[in-house]
């Protein structure tokens, strides 16, 4: 082993930290992604091969539709078991954990009781899949093409 190598051991995380450093402007501001493609130079000066050489700034229009702030809550009808979904995708179910969807994230789903350990699963008012209780089971809804 040599010792007071100034070069590092090639292939080694050491090494390659230090020979990939960011370089510095001589009036010592560091050059980093976002000095060098900023929002104003990526969307007014610099064309777009995609874009016939344009920018996106020229080219961009605000959309014409409005959507509202915040969705309309939607009631489900009583005398059915509703759930919220958790941040991993999951419910609660009789002590125990099912998971659904990640899509569903903090969303209130509604299960309509088919047979005893059998249960429909419906965000508002669309059929998402099927439910066994008995085995802790959710199955999506195959879609037909």
């Amino acid at each position: 082993m040599v010792h007071g190598r100034e070069d590092g051991f090639p292939g080694r995380a050491k090494t390659r930290q230090r020979n990939e450093r960011p370089t510095t402007r001589p009036s010592g501001h560091i050059m980093m992604d976002s000095a060098i493609f900023s929002r104003q130079v990526f969307n007014y000066e610099r064309p777009h091969e995609g874009l016939n050489n344009a920018t996106p700034g020229s080219v961009y229009q605000p959309s014409s539709v409005l959507l509202p702030r915040n969705l309309i809550e939607f009631i489900y009808p009583n005398g059915l078991l509703l759930r919220r979904v958790n941040n991993s995708g999951d419910i609660s179910w009789h002590k125990g954990r099912v998971f659904v969807s990640e899509v569903f994230r903090f969303e209130t789903l509604c299960f309509e009781q088919v047979d005893e350990d059998f249960y429909k699963v419906y965000f508002r008012d669309v059929e998402i899949g099927e439910l066994d209780a008995e085995a802790l089971r959710f199955r999506p809804v195959q879609v037909v093409r």
